[in-house]
This record gives structure tokens, sequence and C-alpha cells, in this order.
């Protein structure tokens, strides 16, 4: 996972217009390192009062480089919280009967991870603000053209996350194009990031339901 986020922060540094080659490059070093360290944490059971302390201090740090990030986080208005629930819950009736009826789908790597406040603050924080800031808030906006600029990103996404499984990447394309038309709707990256939020959170529970 390390190495795949490196590979996409380059590319996006390569990408970008010089003016913001160097900001990009130096959020997506610090997201990997922030990415990395919670890994780290979600795959070890460490003593609880460790992992609270290191969790605050990476949530305070994700802040810090959220903050310096240009982009609006404006709150949904009620009709936009209606459209990202809409869409959480299309989402989830898609994976679940696809899952429930083709076998050998290998969807998430929540199951990877060890049931602890690390995995459950990396599948609830860091993975859907870091995706959505990488996916949505930079590389879906390399390229002058808006469809280039989703067709670039939803399938990046969708491969990077499918594994090369045929079934996989089309369900990932689709969260993909929902969290995509969520985020240019508005300009808000707040709502494809709440929608990543709960469908994780959902995801999360019938894993381990």
């Amino acid at each position: 996972q390390c190495i795949t986020l490196y590979q996409v922060c380059m590319m996006v540094g390569n990408l970008s217009t010089r003016k913001n080659k160097c900001h990009n490059i130096y959020l997506g070093i610090n997201l990997i390192i922030i990415d990395t360290l919670t890994s780290f944490l979600a795959h070890f059971d460490f003593n609880i009062c460790f992992s609270i302390i290191s969790i605050i201090v990476l949530f305070l740090w994700l802040f810090i480089i959220v903050n310096s990030f240009p982009t609006r986080f404006n709150l949904p208005s009620k009709s936009d919280w209606l459209k990202i629930l809409l869409l959480v819950a299309i989402n989830e009736i898609i994976f679940y009967v696809t899952v429930n009826h083709i076998s050998n789908i290998q969807l998430s790597r929540i199951s990877d991870f060890k049931l602890n406040v690390a995995s459950m603050f990396m599948a609830i924080i860091i993975g859907p603000v870091i995706e959505e800031i990488i996916f949505r808030g930079i590389i879906a906006n390399c390229f002058k053209n808006e469809t280039i600029n989703m067709i670039v990103s939803c399938l990046l996404f969708a491969f990077l996350h499918g594994s090369m499984n045929f079934i996989a990447i089309i369900l990932y394309l689709i969260f993909a194009l929902s969290s995509f038309y969520l985020y240019k709707k508005n300009g808000h990256l707040i709502d494809s990031i709440l929608f990543h939020i709960f469908f994780n959170l959902i995801s999360i529970f019938f894993t381990y339901s």
C-alpha cells in the first residue's frame, strides 16, 4: 500500500503544473508517512494508551496537512446529505449483492488488520481523507478537460483497489464515479470524504458482524 501511494504521488507530481508540483509532492510524502504509520499500528496489538497517543499525534499531523491543502471544507446542505447517503446505500447494495453472488472476490483489506483502535481509525479517518485528497483533490484536477480528469482519477482508483480482478475493478469504478460526482458537484472534498467514511463504516459492520 505504501508503494502504491508513493507511485500515485510521484505521478501527481509529474502531471501537476509547475506551480503546484512541489506542494503536491510535499503533501503526498506526508500522507504516505501518516498512512504507513497508521498501517503499522493497525497490524499489531500495541498497548491501548500507546495506540491512543499515537493516533492523536497522527490525527493532529493529518489535520495540519489537510489545512494546507487549497480546498473548501464546507459542511454539506440537507439535499447534499441525502445524495451522499443515497449513494452510500446504492454502492453498498451493489457491493453486497455482487460479493454474495460471485465467489473469490477480495474487495477489502479491512479483514487483514487486527480489529483495534488503530485499524478503526485507519478505515474511518485516515483512509478516506488520504484517498480523497489524492484521487479527487489532486489527480481529478490534473487536466484542463473534466472528462479526462474523471477517466484518469476513477480508473486509477479502481485499478489500484481492484487487485486486477475485473469484477472488483468495475465495483470500485462505480464507487470512484460516485465520489467524483459528489466532489465536482459542489467542489467540496468534504462531500466525497463523508461518502467514503460512511461506506467504510458500513463495510466494517458487515465484515465483523
